[in-house]
């Protein structure tokens, strides 16, 4: 029987990796993208076409996705690298990754789409150097 279902494929197959910068390399799929800032990472990534905000959407203390409606509901960041449309917020959502990054309940790594600005020089001056 076939499916045009990826996951239905035969175990030999691999599924082909999603857009520019993705590719399979020793039976991974791998993601390079540009230039960020902080140390180059390696890890497993946690990917969704949601939005973010750290101050809505996480729970600090347990390390999960807390609203109910995100795709990644229940599931831990912690260590992982986020991959998301767009990272809303501001002083207090930067305030929160470095309390979670104190605590090392912080994301490894976090891949944007869009930043908002305050956010980004927030994470800059009080995330990145403890990542």
């Amino acid at each position: 029987m076939t499916s045009g279902d990826p996951a239905a494929a035969p175990p030999t197959a691999q599924k082909q990796p999603d857009g520019p910068g993705w590719r399979v390399e020793d039976g991974a799929r791998k993601l390079a993208c540009h230039v960020g800032i902080g140390r180059p990472v390696i890890g497993e990534a946690l990917v969704a076409s949601d939005d973010f905000s750290a101050r809505y959407d996480l729970d600090r203390i347990q390390g999960v996705f807390s609203r109910p409606s995100h795709a990644l509901a229940g599931q831990s960041y912690v260590d992982r690298i986020l991959v998301l449309n767009t990272a809303k917020g501001g002083v207090a959502s930067a305030w929160m990754l470095h309390e979670m990054a104190s605590r090392a309940l912080a994301p490894r790594a976090m891949l944007v789409g869009f930043l908002a600005t305050m956010l980004s020089a927030s994470i800059v001056g009080l995330v990145v150097p403890r990542l």
